[in-house]
């Protein structure tokens, strides 16, 4: 892959277009990329890296945004970037989410990413990818790289190099696994310790199960557990077989038994209770014949009241024929009552109309009929009183009208006379602005310059007070540091008198002791309470480290803060901080003022104008108001004349009656008075004819009353009604024959019963001592009965948990089996297992093969960049503090012959070791990715710490890269690279953002 150009748009520090041709930069085959710190040259390195996989590999990546805050608003971030991949030449446009003003409205909206992928083809490009998914799959099949394994292989990353060389086997083990994919075997060792859990805790619920069901096998037969009923993971079936054998014999004799013992309680039961039922037989019918002698005895008692209730329901019976047309005769009198109420109250209110006396029952009708003519006349002039009404509203409304036009042709007037003069002192204020207004931009230059010094006075305060307080920290911290490092010698010595109980801990039952051989421990030592172990050495260690760490952190930060207030002290030497405040606040008071008039001089030019147009349309307003005036005048004359026409037909509708304020309310009022009075004259002479209808009604209805009763039997009326009775008596009555009929019939019956005859005559029976037989032999049933079925139901109940038993054991033997073998694998994988003796874990010992691979690839640079004295060591013993081994890594010293701890290195041979450790790295995750060949290598390190014999070597092995048309980029500020590499690329900073140099000066675009 060789990239040809990157353009990079309003992203990072670069607020707007810059561009890199990285042909003409490759032509020299290597080249710088150099500039201040934070000018942004690790940005172009992740403007590539963004431009193919949508993300960035720095801490950068974790930002809200990529969109350079230096970007005018509305500007789009985007990268660009041209590269070949084999054959194929392709251009890959990204733009990350940013915060875009919204086109409707104030306010941010925020844009989505995108991605398009073109590709080259016959002269014209032709897009490939246009989604973020599409792009990240085209790019992951044309490198076959993923960005960690890409930064790896194509960026060598700044502050990356010693971090690899000198990390931890599960550190290193970490970056491997990501960069080489083999979270597979990862997978592998999880899974086996998930299904050793898992078969596990199978296991233990099984035995819960066996344990269960045996003691419910106990529970059962009310029999002993047996001594070997704690099963643990060895169980003897046979033995369960036996148990289970002896318990089914015996359940099955006390079933036999207790059967036996049931039917000959049955066939005593069945006989008493025969006797019973034929004794209890023989006493009721003695009592039957007793009942029916004395129900005969009161019935001949009550014979006569009888025949008194037989005649009083015969005579209500014919009563009942004559209250029918009773009944209608006081319905008709009470109706003849309720019309002459009608009627009265009718005259009423006849009376109590106005200019009404005591009715004549002949001119009632003649009388509705002229108060119902009223009625129709005044219906018929409401319309013309509502046009009234709204006559009278228009003739209010056009006076007041006439009112306020008079009064704004009167302001018109005197606004017309007062403008003239307020416009020339407009004018006059509007000059005088403008005047003050122009010295703004030259007070403001002069501001910002004071307000600067100001701000590097209180730095300069700020730096002095970092300066004391880090020299402070650093002085403390080294006083901590001395404590660990004594603290850890104290540690070390107490661990060396205890060494005999460490040992004596680690020993296992059977194992040979590791200082004496012996396989037996009689008196092995006892740790002291308290005995540092291991773990206290390693963590007194830890924070020996940390310490040291921070102490240099210190350190550095005193130089640094130093340094930096040594520099701003010689350029404020000729200034003091209380005169630039002084001049800070003067220039801060006129450039107020300045801004003041500024602001106001188009408030000044907007005054003058609106008030020259407020002069003419005053003038054209007092004309349109005089013609308005004289069009209301005439209409409010017209108006008043229409009143005046309408108000005499109205006193004609009226009759004489005052007419109210609301013209149409009198109307109606008037109309609903003549409805009233025609209702009340018709109701009157209805009512008159109603109740002498019903006179002649009631005088009928009692002449037929009189002829029913006679017909009955009766003298009259009155008589029949005296005889009625309520319908609850009369059914009383019949109820009372009914039931004397019944009896009587019943009891003539039952004392002609032979078998009643003959149970009278025979000797009584004792039906208690009867019962007490059938009771005993009851009880005596019930209980042969339970014993069988608690027997059967025992019986059954031990034979289903028998085959439970047995089903559970059968299910359980080949998970025991299964447990032991993925015990013993997962043992295996994970390093602990005593096959397992370099106690590696299945992924290390994976990418152990792959550190051995980046191991030799690193020393065919090693070699001659350290001349011939470093190679680097792959070993698979565990290093100091590691629990687990196979992925460290010696350097072996060949003057020496020693094998030597990295960090141990100094800082320009960490430097080298790193290095050729990074490039073996890229050498074998490129294979690994399918021999992709990266025709563009960015090695992005500081070279500072580098001797000028050892940046040679440096030299020759980048010189070695470039073999084969390899093109690679340096990033550094090293003052010696950029003598020794002229074709450079240049990153500048400033207030406005950072551009872009090309070459030896001359500026490539900003």
């Amino acid at each position: 892959m060789r990239l040809h150009s990157l353009q990079i748009t309003a992203f990072g520090p670069f607020a707007g277009t810059v561009e890199v041709d990285l042909d003409a930069l490759g032509q020299a085959q290597v080249f710088l990329l150099c500039g201040d710190i934070g000018a942004g040259k690790t940005m172009v390195l992740d403007a590539v890296c963004f431009a193919l996989y949508g993300d960035v590999p720095t801490d950068r990546g974790r930002a809200r945004s990529l969109r350079s805050h230096f970007a005018a608003e509305g500007v789009a971030p985007r990268v660009v970037l041209e590269a070949s991949v084999g054959e194929r030449r392709l251009r890959f446009t990204r733009s990350p989410a940013w915060q875009r003003p919204k086109k409707r409205g104030a306010g941010t909206t925020t844009e989505q990413p995108s991605a398009l992928v073109e590709e080259h083809v016959a002269g014209r490009w032709v897009a490939r990818a246009t989604r973020l998914d599409e792009a990240g799959a085209l790019v992951g099949d044309l490198l076959g790289m993923t960005l960690p394994q890409f930064t790896q292989v194509a960026m060598l990353p700044q502050g990356q190099f010693d971090t690899f060389l000198r990390a931890s086997s599960e550190d290193r083990q970490r970056v491997l696994t990501r960069l080489f994919r083999t979270h597979r075997f990862e997978e592998v060792e999880r899974w086996l310790a998930e299904r050793r859990a898992t078969l596990r805790r199978s296991g233990e619920a099984r035995q819960a199960q066996v344990a269960g069901l045996l003691h419910r096998v106990s529970e059962t037969t009310a029999s002993p557990l047996p001594a070997w009923d704690d099963l643990g993971l060895a169980v003897d079936e046979r033995e369960v077989d036996v148990w289970l054998a002896g318990l089914d014999a015996a359940a099955a004799e006390r079933t036999t038994l207790t059967a036996a013992d049931l039917v000959g309680a049955t066939a005593d039961l069945d006989a008493a209770v025969a006797a019973e039922s034929a004794g209890r037989r023989i006493a009721g019918l003695r009592e039957r014949h007793a009942v029916a002698t004395r129900r005969r005895a009161e019935l001949d008692a009550d014979l006569a009241a009888h025949r008194r209730d037989a005649a009083r329901l015969a005579a209500a019976r014919r009563a009942a024929l004559v209250t029918e047309p009773r009944r209608a005769a006081e319905r008709a009198h009470d109706q003849v009552a309720s019309a002459a109420a009608t009627l009265d109250r009718a005259l009423a209110e006849v009376t109590a109309l106005p200019g009404e006396e005591t009715p004549d029952p002949a001119t009632l009708d003649r009388r509705a009929v002229a108060a119902a003519e009223r009625a129709a006349l005044a219906n018929g002039f409401v319309p013309r009183a509502r046009e009234l009404a709204d006559v009278r509203t228009r003739l209010d409304e056009l006076g007041h009208r006439v009112r306020q036009l008079t009064a704004r042709r009167d302001a018109l007037a005197e606004r017309s006379a007062a403008l003239p003069g307020e416009v020339a002192l407009a004018e006059r204020s509007l000059t005088e602005r403008a005047a003050l207004a122009a010295r703004e931009q030259a007070v403001r230059e002069q501001l910002i310059a004071l307000a600067r010094r100001v701000s590097r006075f209180a730095t300069m305060t700020e730096l002095q007070f970092q300066v004391e307080d880090f020299t402070a920290r650093r002085d403390q911290q080294q006083v901590v540091v001395l404590d660990l490092r004594q603290r850890l010698l104290d540690v070390r010595e107490e661990r060396l008198l205890g060494m005999a109980a460490e040992l004596a801990s680690a020993m296992a039952v059977g194992a040979s002791c590791p200082v004496c051989g012996s396989h037996d421990h009689p008196h092995p030592a006892v740790p002291a309470a308290g005995a540092p172990d291991d773990d206290a050495e390693q963590q007194a260690q830890s924070a020996l480290d940390d310490a040291e760490v921070l102490l240099e952190t210190h350190r550095d930060q005193v130089r640094s803060y130093t340094g930096r207030l040594t520099a701003i002290t010689e350029e404020l030497a000729e200034h003091t901080e209380a005169e630039t405040v002084s001049a800070l606040e003067v220039a801060r008071v006129e450039l107020a003022g300045a801004e003041d008039a500024r602001g106001g001089l188009a408030e000044s030019e907007q005054t003058v104008a609106s008030l020259r147009e407020d002069l003419a349309a005053t003038r054209e307003q007092a004309g349109r108001t005089e013609a308005d005036l004289a069009v209301a005048v005439e209409q409010h004359t017209t108006a008043e004349r229409v009143v005046e026409r309408l108000l005499a037909e109205l006193a004609e509708v009226l009759q004489g009656e005052a007419a109210q304020d609301d013209v149409v309310a009198s109307v109606q009022q008037h109309a609903r008075s003549g409805q009233r009075a025609a209702r009340s004259l018709a109701a009157a002479r209805d009512a008159l004819a109603r109740h002498r209808q019903l006179l002649d009604h009631a005088e009928a209805a009692d002449a037929h009353a009189d002829e029913v009763a006679r017909a009955q039997g009766f003298a009259d009326v009155v008589e029949a009604a005296g005889a009625e009775l309520e319908p609850d008596g009369v059914a009383d009555l019949e109820q009372a024959a009914a039931r004397r009929a019944r009896d009587e019939a019943a009891v003539s019956a039952t004392l002609a019963d032979p078998e009643v005859r003959e149970a009278a005559e025979a000797t009584p029976v004792d039906v208690g001592g009867l019962e007490a037989r059938r009771h005993q032999a009851t009880v005596a049933h019930a209980r042969a009965t339970t014993a069988a079925d608690v027997a059967a139901r025992q019986h059954a109940r031990l034979v289903e948990q028998g085959a439970a038993l047995h089903e559970l054991l059968a299910a359980w033997r080949p998970e025991r089996e299964d447990y032991a073998v993925v015990r013993s694998l997962s043992e295996l994988a994970e390093g602990k297992g005593p096959e397992n003796t370099a106690q590696v874990r299945l992924s290390a010992y994976v990418l152990a093969a792959r550190l051995g691979q980046v191991v030799a690839a690193a020393n065919e640079r090693l070699t001659p960049m350290t001349g011939g004295r470093y190679l680097l060591e792959h070993t698979a013993r565990r290093g100091v503090g590691e629990r687990r081994g196979g992925l460290s890594l010696l350097v072996q010293d060949l003057w020496t012959d020693a094998l030597r701890d990295p960090v141990t290195l100094s800082g320009g041979e960490t430097f080298l070791v790193s290095l050729a450790l990074a490039l073996g790295l890229a050498d074998v995750v490129s294979a690994e990715a399918g021999g992709v060949v990266l025709d563009t290598l960015f090695v992005d390190e500081g070279f500072g710490s580098l001797d000028g014999d050892t940046l040679e070597l440096v030299m020759d092995t980048l010189d070695e890269l470039r073999s084969g048309g390899r093109v690679v980029g340096v990033v550094s500020h090293v003052p010696e690279l950029q003598t020794r590499i002229p074709a450079q690329l240049r990153v500048h900073k400033g207030r406005e953002g950072s551009w872009l140099e090309l070459g030896l000066g001359s500026p490539a675009c900003r």
